[in-house]
């Protein structure tokens, strides 16, 4: 067995570990390929690349169903398909894909582009606004609950679940926890027995209908995937978004070049989710005694994966913290590698597209109010507190 007291030691939960990131992650990477914790009852962590791609790629010795977050996220049903694990795992995604391909996905620009010109338009004759509650909450929100077909306005109490569970998880709040969680199955829960007495042309009566091998889904596998691509569906985007315009903020030569040929966009999304992963780590657990990365695991062993580590490792990407628009290929490890890499991407990458060509379109001036004291929230994902702007006064552009 590995001596933990010789590896590096990382968390992402302490504070000040988000403000200096990056150069934390450098140094683990220059130290070892595995870094450890002592919080939460104990565990691992890849640095590196080409581990956290083979880890990822073997899901017979790294394993997903015994949950993908530290601490718990709090749920005491699965997250499936992301925490199910072959041969159930196969069927269970299958039913999801056919939702998630970039012809269906191209469907729901028009909505996209609807809600993000309303939005801009709420705010855009103040001159200020805080880009994050305004804009980059509230476009991926309505799109999941236009998609999920959630009632008008239900978006908000989707919403509210995600923060509250990481924080209580994190905390160690297991009472509190619980209580969010039990929230949380009971909202969908209602919103999923409306479905099955009025199904509708939306994911989740796809599901409440679905049938594998014959058989329909177990109502805990309804609710797993129900409440996966809810909560998923949204917070990774809100976090995406976010920091990108905190980036563009930052670097107003990128940004120009992105409103002076928008055909860059694209490129420009894929690094800036390398660069600033929204999730930077989920885990996996070890299901035999195995050798990795150099050092020697044990059967349980819970075993985090650094998805923003690997992202800049100089092994992979030349200049690793620097943005370019032409590096090609960009394998970044951001949407997942193997048989669990996100299903929304498609989406994401629409959502994205749309809200970042319409703010540099209409806001092209913004600048960042508090560029050097951003407040980065604690825990494994990357996510920003909030996001203050000034700007140049527009006019708004629907009725």
């Amino acid at each position: 067995m590995t001596d933990a007291t010789r590896l590096p030691t990382f968390d992402l939960n302490e504070p000040g570990t988000q403000d200096e990131l990056y150069e934390r992650y450098a140094d683990l990477r220059s130290k070892d390929r595995v870094a450890h914790s002592d919080r939460f009852g104990g565990y691992y962590m890849l640095t590196r690349y080409e581990d956290i791609k083979a880890a990822l790629t073997q899901p017979d010795l790294f394993a997903s169903g015994q949950g993908v977050t530290i601490p718990h996220f709090g749920l005491p049903i699965p997250a499936i398909p992301l925490e199910a694990d072959p041969p159930e795992h196969k069927a269970l995604r299958a039913l999801l894909l056919p939702l998630f391909r970039p012809r269906q996905v191209a469907k729901f620009g028009e909505y996209v582009e609807k809600v993000t010109t309303e939005l801009v338009d709420a705010f855009i004759e103040r001159g200020e606004a805080d880009l994050k509650a305004e804009l980059c909450e509230v476009v991926p929100s309505r799109m999941t609950e236009h998609f999920l077909g959630l009632g008008d306005g239900e978006w908000q109490r989707l919403r509210s679940f995600g923060p509250k569970l990481l924080q209580t998880s994190r905390e160690e709040l297991l009472a509190e926890n619980e209580s969010v969680a039990r929230e949380l199955m009971s909202f969908f829960r209602e919103v999923l027995d409306r479905k099955r007495a009025d199904p509708q042309d939306d994911l989740l009566s796809l599901l409440v209908t679905a049938e594998v091998d014959g058989a329909p889904l177990a109502p805990d596998q309804v609710l797993g995937m129900a409440i996966l691509v809810g909560e998923a569906g949204h917070a990774t985007t809100i976090r995406s978004l976010t920091s990108t315009f905190f980036m563009l903020g930052r670097d107003t030569e990128l940004r120009r070049r992105l409103i002076d040929d928008p055909e860059l966009i694209p490129a420009a999304i894929n690094e800036i989710l390398r660069l600033e992963a929204p999730s930077q780590m989920f885990a996996r657990t070890v299901t035999r005694d195995c050798e990795f990365a150099g050092h020697q695991f044990e059967a349980g062993d819970k075993v985090g994966i650094l998805f923003g580590c690997g992202n800049r490792d100089e092994e992979v990407f030349e200049r690793p913290d620097e943005v370019d628009l032409d590096r090609r290929p960009n394998p970044h490890l951001s949407f997942g590698v193997g048989i669990h890499r996100c299903v929304g991407e498609p989406l994401a990458r629409l959502e994205m597209k749309i809200v970042i060509e319409q703010v540099l379109r209409r806001l092209p001036d913004y600048v960042l109010k508090h560029p050097d004291d951003a407040e980065w929230l604690p825990g494994f994902r990357r996510e920003l507190a909030a996001l203050p702007v000034t700007f140049t006064a527009g006019t708004r552009e629907s009725a």
